[in-house]
């Protein structure tokens, strides 16, 4: 990612105000900058990146699932509650998807990783690019021709096993 790294958040979480602080202003900056670099690109990216832009915003969705069949790569999150809304995402591959786990940023991380922030750009040669920065700090890289999205309202039962302690088994 060029504008929202793992550094900028780790340094924007500090608890140290003076670090905060400034990593506030520089993330600042990061918006403006992947703004205006948008701005530049919007008239090349496909018009189903440029609808989910306009309505959806995926901070903080919780991801469900992450899938792959062959060139399809397939995410599934629910938008941050109390939305019961569910996204599902394909992405039509035309490079292997770039995967980099991550330590947790968070000290005390959930059950669950959530969508922190994403950067849509062009590939070097053709086709389009997605970075998606996870809560746990891992990164990922899709380069695609084809991007589709739709959504759902979640009709499982309301705690959607969140009530429910997981336990760790150790061998």
């Amino acid at each position: 990612m060029k504008y929202f790294t793992p550094e900028l958040l780790a340094r924007f979480r500090s608890p140290d105000d003076h670090v905060s602080d400034k990593a506030h202003d520089d993330w600042d900056r990061a918006i403006d900058r992947y703004q205006r670099r948008l701005k530049k690109i919007s008239r090349r990216l496909p018009t189903s990146v440029k609808r989910f832009r306009r309505q959806l915003c995926l901070h903080d969705a919780h991801i469900i699932t992450l899938a792959q069949r062959g060139k399809q790569f397939f995410i599934v999150a629910e938008l941050e509650p109390p939305s019961r809304t569910i996204v599902f995402l394909t992405v039509e591959l035309i490079a292997k998807p770039k995967i980099n786990h991550a330590p947790s940023l968070e000290p005390h991380a959930l059950d669950y990783v959530t969508w922190m922030y994403e950067e849509f750009g062009l590939g070097r040669k053709k086709g389009c690019t997605l970075e998606i920065m996870l809560s746990d700090g891992s990164l990922m890289k899709l380069q695609f021709d084809a991007f589709r999205f739709s959504t759902g309202q979640q009709i499982l039962p309301e705690l959607n096993g969140r009530g429910v302690k997981r336990q760790t088994v150790v061998a």
